[in-house]
C-alpha cells in the first residue's frame, strides 16, 4: 500500500516565483528560494515540520485510524458524499466496531 499525501514528505510544488509549497493545492508557503536554500527549506520550515507531524491532525483526521498512511490527505475527501469513508477508498473490509 502507499501512502496518502505526500505534501512535504516526499514532493513539494516550487512556483515560478522560487516560492515553495507543500503542493499544488495547499496554498501554505514554506519558503522562498530568492531567500533561503532549498535543503534548509525542506528540513526547517515550520509549514513542513507540522505538516509531517499527524499529531497536529484535527478533527475527524486527528482521530482516524488511517492518518498515518494518508496523512490527513483525505481532508480533499471531504467532498464526496458522507457514506463515502477511508474504507471504502483504500478498498478494506468493513469491521464492526467494538461497543
Amino acid at each position: 500500500m502507499t501512502k496518502g499525501c505526500l505534501a512535504g514528505t516526499a514532493v513539494c510544488f516550487i512556483s515560478h516565483q522560487g516560492e515553495v509549497y507543500p503542493c499544488g493545492y495547499l496554498p501554505a508557503l514554506a519558503g522562498d528560494l530568492k531567500k533561503q536554500a532549498f535543503a534548509d527549506i525542506w528540513e526547517n520550515s515550520v509549514v513542513f515540520n507540522e505538516l509531517r507531524d499527524t499529531n497536529n491532525l484535527q478533527g475527524k483526521c486527528g482521530c482516524c485510524e488511517f492518518r498515518n498512511i494518508c496523512m490527513g490527505c483525505g481532508r480533499v475527501l471531504s467532498r464526496l458524499p458522507a457514506t463515502i469513508s477511508m474504507r471504502t477508498v483504500l478498498r478494506l473490509p468493513n469491521r464492526r466496531r467494538k461497543v
